[in-house]
């Protein structure tokens, strides 16, 4: 299960197109502070027409009219979670346009797309226990080419799993006692 919101870039749908956006649902433009928080909008296109293959129908382009980054912020338990995304250079385009960086909580992983294919990175990355953030960033020739990317994903290691469920196995069983208390009388 996903927990991000709109990981594969699906909304808003562009019906085969492109478009650029304020926002979309789940992720918010983050200023650029090295051009005074100017604020440029988040690309989504249909992946054919940046001449990229392996993704599902809807991407995103980091170098809409400048470089640019989107962020989604998310609240979860402290634990483990795979972070994962694929990523490519857009046909055509030199590869110092390409590169991006991906955050999360404060931690900075750069990327050099080489193809168009996509290439899928994961991480296993630390939920901070309240509110965490992942940055997704271009870093390269700020020319409106950028890098491609789709379906992040952000998902509970196993073990998170079973912390959570374990925390709640007390309320779980004063429940099945009082049902069964219910059910005798």
């Amino acid at each position: 299960m996903n927990l991000l919101v709109n990981g594969d870039f699906s909304q808003p749908d562009v019906g085969g197109w492109w478009g650029t956006f304020d926002s979309i649902p789940g992720w918010t433009p983050v200023p650029d502070a090295s051009v005074g928080n100017v604020v440029n909008p988040i690309e989504i296109g249909t992946a054919t027409i940046y001449g990229v293959t392996g993704f599902g129908t809807q991407i995103t382009e980091l170098d809409s009219i400048a470089n640019d980054a989107m962020a989604q912020s998310i609240t979860l338990p402290a634990g483990t979670y795979t972070l994962s995304l694929q990523y490519a250079l857009r046909a055509g385009v030199a590869q110092d346009s390409g590169t991006f960086s991906v955050q999360w909580n404060g931690i900075d992983w750069d990327f050099h797309p080489t193809s168009s294919t996509a290439t899928t990175w994961t991480e296993t990355v630390t939920g901070a226990g309240n509110l965490n953030t992942l940055v997704l960033e271009g870093t390269g020739l700020s020319d409106s080419y950028g890098a491609i990317i789709g379906n992040v994903s952000l998902v509970p290691e196993p073990t998170t799993v079973v912390a959570g469920a374990m925390l709640l196995l007390p309320f779980g069983m004063s429940t099945l006692r009082m049902f069964r208390k219910s059910r005798t009388a």
